[in-house]
């Protein structure tokens, strides 16, 4: 396939952009990487944006020939804007990922394609996200052929049911002593282990981690539910 994309952030969570690059290799795809969009000045066919915070201009979306394309963490138009992992998982909410044309608004573009992935409630944040990856391969591997086409047509989203989660502050992590453990469990596995939960007790500041123990909790395609919004 003689094509050329853009690739404009940091990539996946865990596995930057090396598996979204085996797939555009499997398809015979040229790319340029671009960890911030003002590097990004030369036309291409079609633009992915991901793990990148930041609006692209007007000018820099018109640089792709068939539009850019953004993954979002969240069941859109519910959750735009920021932290989707910590929100679903403090809202107690199944993980979803949506692909969607990039536009002048956050998050607001066509819906292309969703994938729904029921969670037992007991990940903890660093397995969500590792799924949570997966689920953006699975997406891309589903409907890149028709982007670099030019065959994929995205559904407008309902504004009336649009909603925006905010950024996770320092803040968010902290934890009432005296609640429960199961209380405050949601919590505890939603929040990164950079940013690890701390309560203050007795004039002092403790940190604390939530460790899951046994197996881990994988992927399992066998749980996707695939939903195309242009067929």
């Amino acid at each position: 396939m003689d094509a050329r994309m853009a690739l404009v952030g940091r990539g996946l969570n865990r596995d930057g952009w090396a598996p979204v690059l085996r797939l555009l290799r499997e398809r015979n795809v040229s790319w340029g990487v671009h960890e911030a969009p003002e590097s990004l000045t030369e036309p291409c066919d079609l633009g992915l944006l991901l793990g990148c915070s930041r609006l692209l201009p007007p000018e820099t979306l018109n640089l792709a020939r068939l539009g850019f394309v953004v993954l979002h963490s969240s069941d859109l138009p519910l959750g735009r804007g920021f932290a989707p992992i910590y929100n679903t998982l403090t809202r107690g909410l199944p993980l979803v990922q949506t692909l969607l044309f990039a536009a002048s608004g956050a998050d607001s573009g066509d819906i292309l394609a969703k994938a729904r992935y029921p969670l037992d409630g007991d990940e903890t944040e660093e397995e969500v996200r590792r799924i949570d990856d997966a689920l953006s391969v699975l997406l891309l591997e589903a409907t890149l052929d028709d982007l670099l086409a030019g065959a994929a047509r995205g559904v407008p989203q309902d504004e009336a049911r649009a909603s925006w989660w905010p950024r996770r502050r320092a803040e968010d992590s902290r934890l009432d002593p005296t609640r429960s453990v199961a209380e405050l469990f949601d919590h505890l596995r939603a929040l990164p282990a950079e940013a690890p939960a701390f309560f203050e007790h007795r004039g002092r500041r403790f940190a604390l981690r939530l460790e899951a123990l046994g197996p881990a909790r994988d992927f399992d395609p066998r749980r996707v539910i695939l939903e195309r919004h242009n067929d």
